[in-house]
């Protein structure tokens, strides 16, 4: 396995008031606002990336089947996974990877809401789940594996080991993907292991 890493850097603040309303007990976007103002002021990613994954991921359909986006936010990523293959377009709102079905996992049910409120493509498949314990997915069963610019919230080690057990042998792809270069404490583990 390789990590795929974009190499593009853009930075925002929010400062949100409390949601009484939020579901989870450890939602860091239950504050009211805070996911609608992620989704429209979050950087989208840079095509280049998109190709760069493209170019790593087999083309053929039955090596498209399955992606998971880890920490998937509102969708942002995840759409363009799940759009018809098209990857000689010039926009990303063009951009799509052709995946049969993608799931969007998170353990922050408002950013979920926000996904799926705003979700158009029928194979987008959207799940609450504790990523750091065991995700729920079969062994050797996806194609791509991704995590947009939120690699810095997990246990390395753990969520390597599970990606490494989802993943398909020989040809899945785990791509890292944000807007420069991830530094975090555990970063020097990460690269160990790949």
């Amino acid at each position: 396995l390789r990590p795929v890493v974009s190499t593009s850097c853009l930075r925002r603040t929010f400062i949100s008031t409390p949601n009484s309303n939020a579901k989870g007990s450890a939602d860091d976007f239950g504050y009211q606002g805070q996911s609608d103002m992620y989704h429209l002021y979050r950087p989208r990613y840079p095509l280049d990336m998109f190709h760069e994954i493209n170019q790593r991921v087999p083309t053929e359909k039955s090596k498209r089947s399955i992606a998971v986006d880890i920490a998937c936010g509102t969708g942002l990523l995840t759409t363009s996974l799940a759009k018809p293959l098209n990857v000689g377009c010039k926009t990303l709102d063009d951009f799509g990877m052709g995946f049969k079905k993608v799931i969007g996992i998170d353990t922050s049910q408002t950013q979920l809401e926000k996904a799926k409120e705003h979700s158009q493509c029928s194979n987008i498949e959207y799940q609450w789940q504790n990523i750091d314990e065991r995700m729920e997915f079969e062994n050797d069963s996806v194609d791509l594996v991704t995590i947009g610019q939120g690699l810095h919230w997990f246990n390395i080690p753990k969520l390597l080991s599970e990606v490494k057990r989802i993943l398909k042998p020989e040809t899945g792809v785990f791509a890292v993907c944000g807007y420069g270069a991830p530094r975090f404490d555990q970063y020097e583990l990460f690269h160990k292991a790949f």
